[in-house]
């Protein structure tokens, strides 16, 4: 049962209530209940304000990241949570945090919620290499060089620093086998081409491409199975290295096709443990990399991954790190209030629409500022009553803290 914000209830009985088919009168019945939530809401965000005053931090601006030095210290993996998707606002923040992580606290890789047949192009041309993505890939899965300036100051870093002071990005989803065919096919050519075989390289070439238009499971798995017939027939044309990628590849792509062919007929909810067991080893093998590079590891994500708390039916990929490795852990949601939050990520978690009391108090303590830290884990929020219970459920914080950006 989702806990909604009073305004979110009345303007569900509304709903419920058929008011356009019984006209004025339900409406009337239901309007003092619309003016007592609004009034409950204010009364709520007033009593916020002044906890969140205590445990707030207000950035003298964009480069005044400071405030994540306490969090992050010590951590193996931070998470930085993003509500919604596709703000340039919230990018820009979460790779200044990042770069600072990386200059100030030891932080060595940046990993990135991005399909995961992105991973050899996104690893190098945030390193400062010109890999470029075709252009018949869809926009939304276009980075990079193409998502500027956000993306810029890392890759100037990059091509700046010292090779054992880079943060190269790697990728930490699943692949979208289904919504970005493109980019599935470039991955396995760039598998293909690492054959020093020639004829090898030519007799997948006539494969690989015969992914596109696919949609039926049956047909995508067919397609698969030949492909992985023609990598074992050219093994020994594979270094080791490659022969393990080309191994892990073809394990991730196998519930790839499962998650996002049922995703489709409408089992987001009860196949998300697929995408789930896939992402998790995906960062585990980001944080070997950053253990050998002598550092920790950046987990940039949707919000519904960086959640500390079980009560989702999709994500919590912070709450079972946190459980792995107990005390190495942090999370940060990084949310921009002044968007409209409905169908958001933490929307679809939570069953709420308009911002909530929480988000509201933050506005206000705001004032002409852009932006707040506020330290979810303070003392003092033990001493407000009525706590939102999006970021503070029974179990504890749902994130360590939050940045609020306008």
């Amino acid at each position: 049962m989702f806990s909604l914000q009073p305004r979110t209830m009345a303007k569900r009985l509304l709903m419920l209530s058929g008011w356009r088919r019984k006209g004025r009168f339900c409406l009337a019945l239901l309007m003092p209940l619309l003016a007592w939530s609004c009034a409950s809401e204010k009364s709520q965000i007033k009593a916020l304000q002044p906890a969140m005053a205590k445990a707030a931090y207000f950035p003298a601006g964009p480069d005044d990241v400071s405030f994540i030095d306490p969090i992050a210290r010590g951590k193996k993996i931070l998470f930085f949570g993003e509500n919604p998707h596709g703000v340039p606002e919230i990018n820009d923040a979460v790779l200044r945090l990042s770069l600072h992580l990386r200059k100030e606290v030891g932080y060595s890789v940046l990993g990135y919620e991005f399909p995961y047949s992105g991973r050899a192009i996104l690893e190098d041309q945030s390193l400062g290499g010109d890999a470029q993505m075709p252009e018949a890939i869809d926009t939304k899965w276009r980075l990079g060089q193409d998502n500027l300036p956000a993306w810029l100051d890392l890759v100037r870093y990059n091509r700046s620093a010292p090779e054992d002071k880079r943060l190269p990005c790697t990728v930490l989803d699943i692949d979208a086998i289904l919504g970005c065919q493109q980019l599935t096919v470039l991955y396995f050519q760039y598998l293909a081409s690492r054959s020093s075989s020639s004829e090898a390289r030519a007799e997948m070439a006539k494969t690989i491409p015969r992914l596109v238009g696919l949609k039926d499971r049956k047909a995508l798995h067919a397609w698969l199975g030949d492909l992985e017939r023609g990598f074992r027939a050219a093994w020994d044309t594979f270094s080791p290295a490659d022969q393990k990628e080309i191994d892990y590849t073809f394990e991730l792509e196998r519930p790839s096709i499962d998650d996002q062919c049922l995703s489709a007929l409408g089992h987001a909810f009860k196949d998300q443990k697929l995408r789930g067991k896939c992402m998790r080893k995906n960062i585990e093998r980001a944080v070997a990399r950053a253990e050998n590079s002598g550092g920790s590891l950046i987990c940039y994500v949707g919000a519904a991954h960086a959640l500390f708390t079980p009560r989702v039916h999709q994500g919590g990929d912070a709450r079972y790190m946190r459980q792995e490795y107990p005390g190495q852990v942090a999370s940060i949601l990084v949310e921009k209030v002044s968007e409209t939050h409905h169908m958001t990520s933490l929307v679809r978690v939570y069953g709420d629409f308009g911002r909530t009391a929480m988000e509201e108090a933050a506005l206000a303590c705001m004032g002409h500022r852009d932006r707040v830290f506020v330290d979810l884990r303070d003392e003092v929020w033990k001493g407000v009553k009525h706590r939102p219970k999006r970021f503070f459920p029974k179990e504890g914080p749902s994130f360590d803290g939050v940045l609020f950006i306008k």
